[in-house]
């Protein structure tokens, strides 16, 4: 019977003071400093003959064509196929670029968020973190494993409405060597980090840090890494107390205890059937309203946002017009640069999109590229072909925008306006998914 093994590698991939961070528009933020590091996590699993390695990083976004780079250098390091490596983010809003930036100021192929000397690093630092885990392979057991921690909990939930769709479970996949010593853990949950906002220059992982920092004290051996799950319509936008280090702390130490408690009822197994599927598809792009009505839409939003501020309207109020502000502006830049035949860094550099499913044992990971809205991971997660489907978004690539529902199409809200897809690109996503679940499973 074939037997796992398993390897874990976590390198700091903090940038220096300066880089500029990413995350919210008309705010460039050179940081000044860092509050707490930044990692990438690795995850290797084998069976002798096949072999996977997932890393997640705690940064924004992770363009596909940087994917492909760093596949290539692992094949080169270490011999694993590039298709069954997996690049994913935590999707901090206080880490550096490594990707186009969707917003209005950045949409004419300008890359001056990247810095080049930070890219290199990062590229380098995934790929070893990658070939060390092989390399330092042990024979290991893995679990799968949920915990409920939803509004209930007093985390977050669907931005869009308060009471809307959420996905409230915190997923987690842990491995244990042969003494029974819990060595790795990737944790997954649909959440934006943004506790940190725009006044913030300092390094962070957001609430990542916090849930690492509660399991790490659990579990001194393990290496823990975030994976960002469908949080595209998900935040804590009628959930927090705060924009604070202290209001992340709260709820990511919220989160951290239910990984712990899916961790401590999990079933481990040292003989999964591992297995792997992947198909790209084409993204289709939508098509936009003449630039007049969309430079009178920035002015309807932008006067209905002065006029909020003006008579001390409340800040939930004051925000998401100021957001509709955003979406009008960025709808408008994407326009424009149809118009003049500009570059668009995220529509460009980022197609087909890929989605993968990586099956362990009776479990299965998919990976997903950009933020897509939760109910499309709900539709995916909702097959019962697997005992637990993890779904990792912001896998592989990034979107051109937003992966919304048909609803926010219809709405124009911030988060429709940001996004260049076409309406159905999210249903293609949910069914490729679905069939690559049982290419993989054999139904």
């Amino acid at each position: 019977m074939k037997r796992l093994s398993a390897g874990v590698c976590q390198f700091d991939i903090t940038p220096p003071p300066g880089v500029r961070l990413a995350g919210y528009p008309h705010f460039p933020r050179e940081n000044t400093g860092c509050h707490d590091p930044l990692c990438v996590t690795t995850l290797y699993l084998s069976d002798g003959e096949t072999e996977f390695s997932f890393s997640t990083l705690d940064i924004l976004f992770f363009s596909k064509k940087y994917a492909a780079e760093v596949r290539k250098k692992i094949r080169a390091a270490c011999g694993i196929p590039e298709k069954n490596v997996m690049v994913c983010c935590s999707h901090t809003h206080s880490g550096p670029w490594a990707a186009g930036n969707p917003e209005m100021d950045a949409t004419f192929g300008d890359s001056r968020d990247i810095d080049p000397d930070y890219l290199a690093s990062l590229l380098e630092k995934i790929a070893a973190s990658v070939t060390e885990a092989k390399a330092s392979a042990f024979p290991a057991e893995i679990g799968f494993g949920s915990a409920r921690c939803g509004a209930e909990s007093g985390v977050g939930g669907n931005r869009q409405h308060r009471g809307g769709i959420t996905d409230p479970f915190v997923n987690v996949i842990a491995v244990r060597d042969a003494e029974g010593r819990v060595c790795g853990v990737i944790a997954n949950y649909a959440l934006h980090p943004t506790f940190l906002h725009e006044d913030s220059t300092l390094v962070s992982s957001d609430y990542p840090h916090y849930l690492r920092a509660e399991l790490t004290a659990a579990y001194p051996d393990a290496v823990v890494g975030f994976a960002q799950g469908a949080s595209g319509d998900q935040s804590s936008r009628y959930f927090r107390q705060g924009q604070s280090f202290d209001e992340a702390e709260r709820v990511g130490r919220i989160m951290g205890r239910a990984a712990r408690e899916a961790i401590e009822g999990m079933r481990f197994t040292d003989a999964p059937t591992l297995a792997h599927a992947y198909r790209e598809i084409p993204i289709p792009i939508r098509t936009y309203p003449p630039i007049a009505e969309l430079e009178e839409k920035v002015r309807v939003r932008t006067r209905e946002y002065e006029r909020l501020k003006a008579e001390g309207a409340s800040y939930l109020d004051v925000q998401n017009a100021n957001l509709r502000v955003l979406g009008a502006e960025d709808m408008l830049g994407y326009a424009l640069c149809v118009r003049d035949g500009k570059r668009i860094d995220l529509q460009d550099d980022e197609g087909p999109a890929e989605i993968a499913a990586f099956r362990v044992g009776d479990n299965v990971i998919v990976g997903c590229p950009g933020e897509m809205f939760v109910q499309y991971a709900l539709k995916i997660r909702a097959d019962r072909t697997a005992a637990h489907t993890f779904v990792f978004c912001l896998a592989d690539g990034c979107l051109p925008g937003y992966c919304v529902n048909d609803e926010a199409y219809e709405e124009d809200g911030y988060e429709a306006g940001n996004c260049m897809l076409a309406p159905g690109f999210g249903d293609t996503v949910a069914s490729t998914a679905l069939d690559l679940i049982r290419e993989v499973f054999g139904a």
